[in-house]
């Protein structure tokens, strides 16, 4: 296989439905982006680490309200939504179980699955725009191939099995074209 190019974009970038379109149009800019990498849309991060520090009932319902206004103000100038409506809402309603169990304690490791689910929303989006463009984009579960050590809010990559489950998992998608 060739050198793959990968195209980052931090949360500014995929911040709402217009930034994801002008990330969109760089990564089809050049034919050389085989893989995507996003952050979660600006502002998400924030709330959910809020979220998981334990809020009140009062103050949980307003971060989970924010999260939920800022990725459907983007799912609902889709074309089709209803494509990705259920697996947006299945993320948020996870959300809003964790944020209670954090509610009743906290923990790092709880904060780093709260966390995640910013990215898990922000690349469903994205690659929905990108199908709606009629590229064959295919979403890929970064949680298949990533493994690290269990410093929770800290972790490190465990490279050595990075490498060797992406060569398994990854690679074979890439390869496919």
């Amino acid at each position: 296989m060739s050198e793959i190019v990968v195209s980052k974009f931090g949360g500014t970038s995929v911040a709402d439905f217009d930034a994801m379109n002008r990330s969109a149009d760089i990564v089809l800019s050049d034919a050389n982006v085989r893989l995507v990498v996003l952050s979660a849309s600006a502002g998400i991060t924030n709330l959910l680490v809020a979220l998981a520090e334990g809020l009140e009932p009062g103050e949980r319902f307003e971060k989970l309200d924010a999260i939920r206004n800022i990725q459907f103000a983007i799912l609902e100038r889709l074309r089709y939504p209803n494509v990705i409506r259920e697996e947006i809402e299945r993320l948020l309603e996870n959300i809003t179980v964790l944020a209670e169990a954090a509610a009743l304690a906290t923990s790092p490791a709880l904060t780093d699955e709260l966390v995640s689910h910013g990215e898990l929303m922000s690349t469903l989006l994205f690659v929905e725009i990108l199908r709606e463009r009629d590229v064959q984009a295919q979403w890929f579960d970064v949680r298949k191939v990533m493994r690290t050590n269990d410093r929770f809010g800290r972790a490190e990559p465990d490279v050595a099995a990075l490498a060797e489950l992406a060569a398994l998992q990854l690679l074979p998608r890439l390869n496919e074209g």
